[in-house]
């Protein structure tokens, strides 16, 4: 009851309002590190982060955003920012004064003769490139494998084009995303997309442009933490769980309603509960000393896995000491038939036992002796996969 009382007091702490969905490199995921170090602490785990901190911090890419001075003007035309155009994730910043040079839908298809740069003066000039393709956008169009707008756009600066003009004069064709991903590279020049209200406007063959793009993309900080349990043994176990979540609603959550906090109670506040109940209970039991333990609260994995990919390239401990990890990831439910999902089995020849016809399943269903009056508990059913490779660290 005690170690269920202090989960639950951990869940219940870093699900809260208060912490924002923890989402990495926030306020929220601040006061969940100094909770769990707190934790760390109690438990007189050594730290074995950065210079005998707890803490490791790991740097990752910030979403771009726009900077203060963004400007088009084509011919006469003064086009207005977010209203008549905008800067795409393939952009870099610069400023480009040139002329411009319509090149139909931009594409380049020896097997068909076609190239649309074909006896247009690309070089040194911004390339106007239509966003469809000769038989539109559509998953039987003939032209699909050049429908990659990335390609075009890098095969109009491989010809000399200073920067980039994108247009959409087709219904079956999406307009690019507004919205500026880092998971996009970006290219050398300066690419914009020209809404309707801009294209509409005169001036797309020859005339001359003045393109101003700039964008922000900095770096954000995020930490890892790392506690070690020393039983003086030659092998190190590792025990983890990620502590971020999604905060308000970042890439890759399924919500579709307006932002809203992600409390993340089973994703993974629960790992985390675990991790730290674990850490006491190995500290305190005898048969648990045949090994060390590094005890690991990874940040970053709802944005990819950063804080687990930072510490394998940068550990703090060394790794040829480290035997094998578990990982823990919304461990905090079980359906109604009591099944648990153990997933990486294959990765050694150890973990054998673990699969559901081995002879510790038979063992875990032998009913325990009960007090009279006690009903046995319920057969944990366990579920296994053989990969290694998982959306967790």
């Amino acid at each position: 009851e005690l170690a269920k009382a202090a989960m639950k007091r951990t869940i219940s702490y870093l699900a809260s309002d208060a912490l924002g969905g923890r989402e990495t490199a926030t306020e929220g995921e601040r006061l969940a590190a100094v909770y769990i170090e707190q934790q760390f602490d109690s438990l007189g785990l050594q730290r074995m982060g950065d210079s005998a901190h707890f803490e490791q911090a790991f740097t990752f890419a910030a979403p771009p955003v726009l900077g203060a001075k963004n400007s088009l003007q084509v011919g006469r035309n003064t086009l207005r920012l977010g209203v008549d155009y905008y800067p795409v994730s393939y952009s870099a910043s610069g400023v480009v004064f040139t002329k411009l040079a319509r090149c139909s839908y931009g594409m380049i298809a020896p097997e068909t003769g076609r190239n649309d740069f074909d006896g247009v003066d690309v070089k040194e000039h911004a390339a106007a490139i239509c966003v469809s393709s000769p038989d539109g956008i559509h998953p039987h169009s003939k032209w699909i494998e050049h429908h990659d707008l990335g390609a075009r756009i890098n095969d109009a600066i491989k010809l000399g084009a200073k920067a980039v003009l994108l247009y959409n004069d087709d219904a079956t064709a999406e307009d690019p995303d507004s919205t500026l991903s880092k998971k996009i590279k970006p290219c050398d020049v300066p690419v914009v997309f020209l809404k309707k209200s801009g294209f509409a406007k005169p001036g797309l063959d020859g005339n001359p442009v003045v393109i101003q793009v700039s964008i922000e993309r900095g770096q954000l900080t995020g930490h890892n933490l790392i506690g070690f349990l020393d039983n003086g043994q030659p092998n190190t176990v590792v025990i983890g769980a990620h502590y971020d979540h999604l905060g308000h609603g970042i890439e890759g959550t399924l919500w579709r309603g307006d932002p809203a906090i992600h409390n993340g109670a089973d994703d993974n506040a629960s790992g985390v509960a675990m991790v730290l109940q674990l850490a006491k209970d190995l500290r305190d039991r005898p048969s648990a000393k045949h090994n060390n333990f590094l005890f690991m609260a990874f940040s970053g994995e709802e944005l990819g896995l950063y804080g687990s990919n930072w510490w394998t390239k940068h550990p703090t401990y060394p790794l040829e000491k480290v035997n094998y990890m578990i990982n823990l990831d919304m461990v905090g439910r079980l359906d109604t038939n009591n099944t648990i999902a153990i997933g990486g089995v294959g990765t050694s020849p150890s973990w054998a036992r673990l699969r559901p016809n081995a002879d510790s399943t038979a063992s875990a269903k032998r009913k325990p002796r009960m007090k009279p009056g006690k009903e046995p508990p319920a057969t944990l059913k366990v579920k296994t996969t053989e990969s290694g490779v998982g959306p967790s660290d």
